[in-house]
């Protein structure tokens, strides 16, 4: 299976940038290719989903697969995608 790594640096401490990632259905507030996005669980744990909402106007469906906090980690997959992808899991550790 084809995987991709991506790593950033970021100019403030891992704790804080983790407050910010750690909050799965807040992705919009932070990710520059979703102009919306909420969560459609009660509350974010794993098996929660949330619904992205892209500026073209399609919308998807990602789903919390793994969440560790005193890792800083966590995991989703996508459900529902209008994009060109198939069995598309994601992981983010700060």
């Amino acid at each position: 299976m084809p995987s991709l790594e991506y790593t950033a640096i970021a100019q403030c401490p891992a704790e804080a940038v983790w407050t910010i990632v750690e909050r799965f259905g807040d992705i919009a507030e932070w990710h520059p290719g979703i102009s919306a996005s909420s969560l459609i669980s009660e509350r974010a744990d794993a098996g929660s989903v949330r619904e992205l909402h892209l500026p073209t106007g399609e919308v998807l469906t990602e789903r919390l697969t793994v969440l560790e906090p005193k890792q800083r980690s966590l995991g989703y997959r996508m459900e529902i995608t209008p994009l060109p992808v198939e069995n598309y899991e994601a992981s983010v550790s700060v």
